[in-house]
């Protein structure tokens, strides 16, 4: 749009065609138990992967037009990791901004796509004044104008997000919704926009998760083209238990998606994962490179529950391995979820009230994902509202 001035559309430099490394490698936080854990691990044994979307990626820059990646893996494979470390170097790089509508497992209120607009439209609690103000900054400097359009619009869209004052009608959800789309087709012009839906499969809602991008690829065959990157992640169980699911997902790539298998770890994959969180004494890694071997998440969580526990202590070196006393086959859990239980267990029993704290966790379960504060402390009381607001379960 030539109205659009110049000063708002900095030029970002050529796209390279090769995926921008991964950064972070031996990072010096691997020899302290006090910072592995809130460090972002770089993605290990992925390249080939990366370089697939970031393929697709440019192609959509070069060629302006629409692509579907479908990334199935299994559940811990890293799939939403590696969608997110391209998605970032397109943003550092300015050659895409993105949005991303996560789904869950029961839903919560984030998810889908009215997750994502209010997220993009209201991100913080603010009020009816200051909402309006900064929509109406936002819509100007993407348009290039500030005129009564912007105004009406920017009103709307406050009172789309349930601000209303006294005798104003609500405003239909639909209203919202489309600024996704308007979002993504506003910053275009860097080059491509990306769209991500993670775990596409959870879906409640009708025209949520796969059903956007179905619709998108009907757009295109229509010969309504767009410079977008939608990106799809996919749990492999799930698609084999479902035949639904499956036929949708053979449907899609019939009408031009593309299906990216994203396998497991190998042994030595999870043996760089490891090395790159903690540096830990040779015996110790192959072992827990072996219970944990393809699911990066599961060797992850192991060494942060070690370290909480005090387990891990310095040898010297900059290696770390179990305290004297500490059997490495007792403390390994069978999988993921045995770890997880054995976590729930210690904090039943570290609160003073196990049972107490059991049937709590079972019913705050019931309320999802995320659980109103107020809600959890009317379940627990006020004894042990306290501990499980710090325990890290939500």
């Amino acid at each position: 749009d030539a109205n659009i001035p110049f000063w708002n559309r900095p030029c970002p430099d050529p796209m390279p065609r090769q995926v921008v490394p991964e950064t972070g490698m031996g990072a010096t936080a691997r020899a302290s138990l006090k910072l592995f854990a809130v460090r972002e691990l770089p993605i290990v044994a992925r390249d080939e992967y990366r370089q697939q979307l970031w393929d697709v990626a440019h192609s959509v820059l070069s060629e302006g037009k629409l692509r579907v990646v479908l990334v199935i893996g299994e559940a811990g494979s890293g799939k939403t990791a590696v969608v997110e470390s391209v998605v970032r170097d397109l943003e550092e790089g300015g050659w895409a901004e993105t949005i991303e509508l996560s789904h869950q497992k029961p839903p919560g209120k984030e998810d889908g796509y009215a997750g994502a607009a209010r997220a993009l439209i209201r991100p913080w609690n603010e009020n009816r004044a200051s909402l309006t103000a900064r929509l109406r900054r936002n819509l100007a400097r993407a348009r290039g104008m500030l005129d009564g359009v912007v105004y009406e619009e920017s009103d709307m869209l406050a009172r789309w997000c349930g601000l209303l004052h006294e005798e104003e009608d609500p405003v239909p959800a639909g209203y919202g919704l489309r600024e996704v789309y308007r979002f993504l087709e506003a910053r275009s012009w860097r080059g491509l926009s990306c769209l991500v839906i993670d775990n596409a499969h959870w879906a409640v809602e009708d025209g949520d998760g796969l059903a956007i991008a179905e619709a998108m690829l009907q757009t295109r065959s229509e010969g309504a083209d767009k410079r977008l990157l939608v990106l799809v992640t996919i749990r492999a169980e799930d698609l084999s238990k479902d035949p639904d699911l499956a036929e949708r997902i053979d449907h899609l790539i019939e009408d031009g998606a593309e299906r990216l298998d994203l396998p497991r770890l190998d042994r030595k994959g999870t043996e760089i994962l490891l090395h790159e969180s903690l540096t830990l004494v040779p015996e110790i890694a192959t072992k827990v490179a072996e219970r944990c071997e393809g699911n990066p998440l599961f060797a992850r969580q192991l060494l942060i529950e070690w370290s909480d526990r005090g387990w891990l202590v310095d040898t010297g070196g900059l290696q770390f391995g179990l305290a004297p006393g500490v059997n490495v086959d007792a403390v390994m859990p069978a999988d993921a979820e045995a770890l997880f239980l054995e976590r729930v267990e210690a904090l039943a029993v570290a609160s003073g009230q196990p049972r107490r704290f059991r049937d709590t966790l079972a019913m705050a379960a019931l309320a999802g994902i995320t659980i109103p504060k107020d809600l959890l402390h009317a379940l627990a009381g006020t004894e042990l509202a306290a501990f499980f607001r710090g325990c890290g379960l939500w």
